[in-house]
């Protein structure tokens, strides 16, 4: 159960202004006999100080602002933002970080949550291995680049609850075992083999081009399609499972070798939600279903992001702390103390 704390500071009124006069980055740190240290960055670069301070197994906070973020990335480490919906940072600020994420070697087990992204996620060069990468709760305004021929492969991926708001081509060409679950994607699969794609909406509506590219042996189950077309499914692809999905099109053309087993077929997207437009991504609209039992996925719970394994988050909110309200006393007491209220609700994973 989500717990709710509400912390009362008192503080002097002189040293107020500098609460809000600089933005921290916060590098947690615990050391050899259990103690954990803290260290602040105040500065615009401080993701890049944090970084380059931080020792593998780190904790890095970045509150609402703007950051560059270190390039490449390659230390094993756990970086939380505040978030990225406007309506949830209300109090904090949205997290963004400004530049491609490229993951080098040593970022194995590396955890990102919490961020707006100007970017991609990508591997640093190509046929570079990185593993057991999970990214949950992140907006990218393009996508995912991992390249290569998996001579040496990325394997352990995740991605949880994310948006992936770019149109053009998502390379998962160099990795293995890699799973999308809950999340948004704009644009189109580009070399995916034996990965998973479960409980996700997809947008990609073009004829230029099609949705799932160069790939085999995929699972693609409890999704919801917004593509009306028979046509412009799948190119140059075989083995690909689908299972159980909301799919708009009457007869879409899965390709040679495909399974095609309890899909939604003639679904219209649009009504399936309880308030949705346009093809894209906006965070105003509603994607709970209007009939959740109607479209029970492989596991019986709904299709779509709301159901599965990862549950969608409400206003993907991380799973670090999250501050909802805050108060500041408009005058001082007698003593010259400023009363501050501050509340910070705990937050489970799902």
């Amino acid at each position: 159960m989500k717990k709710i704390f509400t912390i009362f500071i008192f503080i002097l009124a002189f040293n107020y202004p500098a609460l809000y006069a600089q933005i921290a980055v916060a590098l947690h740190t615990d050391g050899d006999s259990g103690q954990r240290t803290v260290n602040y960055y105040y500065q615009s670069d401080g993701f890049q100080q944090a970084y380059a301070d931080a020792a593998v197994g780190d904790t890095i906070y970045l509150p609402g602002g703007i950051f560059v973020p270190p390039s490449p990335i390659a230390k094993q480490l756990v970086v939380y933002g505040a978030g990225h919906y406007p309506a949830a940072t209300t109090e904090t600020g949205i997290t963004f970080v400004n530049g491609d994420l490229r993951l080098d070697e040593g970022a194995d087990h590396l955890h990102l949550e919490g961020l707006h992204v100007i970017g991609s996620i990508m591997t640093n060069t190509s046929n570079l291995s990185v593993n057991n990468i999970s990214v949950a709760r992140c907006y990218f305004t393009t996508g995912i680049t991992f390249s290569g021929d998996k001579t040496n492969p990325s394997t352990n991926i995740s991605f949880i609850g994310c948006v992936f708001n770019g149109t053009g081509a998502y390379s998962f060409q160099n990795i293995q075992n890699a799973a999308v679950h809950n999340s948004f994607l704009r644009g189109r699969i580009y070399y995916s083999e034996a990965n998973l794609f479960s409980n996700n909406i997809f947008f990609y509506t073009s004829n230029s081009g099609y949705i799932l590219n160069s790939s085999d042996n995929n699972t693609i189950r409890n999704n919801i399609f917004l593509h009306s077309s028979d046509w412009y499914w799948v190119s140059a692809s075989t083995g690909n499972k689908w299972y159980n999905n909301i799919i708009p099109a009457e007869g879409p053309r899965f390709g040679a070798g495909d399974t095609d087993n309890g899909n939604y077929k003639g679904v219209a997207f649009s009504p399936v939600f309880v308030s949705q437009s346009g093809s894209d991504f906006i965070y105003e609209d509603n994607y709970n279903l209007l009939s959740p039992g109607t479209y029970p996925g492989t596991d019986g719970s709904q299709v779509g992001l709301y159901g599965g394994v990862f549950p969608y988050r409400e206003m993907a909110i991380p799973v670090s702390p999250y501050i909802s309200n805050s108060s500041v006393s408009p005058r001082t007491d007698p003593d010259g103390n400023l009363s501050i209220e501050i509340t910070v609700e705990a937050q489970n994973e799902n």
